[in-house]
């Protein structure tokens, strides 16, 4: 079962969505490594050849753009949760880890985080 997804593909393990997002640099590139750490499905914008012989037992999912599908997913994800879970957003160029941390010190003196 997949329970998370990621871009990167040494983060990639056997309950991940690998999603080949083109960026600085070509995620497509990495799909390989990503499925030699165990990634059981692959998001990608085009037929991933050097899949071929590597991929076994691996789904590739092709859609026209990994960005526009990883974002339908995500918020997929985050309708399942309506009325379940509070959602807060947290930008800014400067401090938002350090926010983050606060604000979860601070929620979980009374709900799960």
């Amino acid at each position: 079962m997949v329970d998370r997804a990621t871009q990167d593909s040494r983060d990639a393990d056997a309950r991940s969505l690998f999603v080949a997002l083109v960026a600085e640099r070509d995620g497509h590139d990495f799909a390989a490594a990503a499925v030699t750490a165990g990634a059981p499905v692959i998001l990608s914008s085009r037929p991933p050849e050097e899949l071929v012989g590597l991929a076994d037992g691996t789904a590739v999912v092709v859609v026209a753009d990994t960005a526009a599908a990883l974002s339908a997913l995500g918020a997929a994800a985050r309708d399942r949760l309506e009325g379940r879970a509070e959602v807060f957003g947290i930008t800014g160029s400067v401090g938002k880890t350090t926010t983050k941390d606060l604000l979860a010190a601070v929620l979980a003196t009374d709900r799960r985080t």
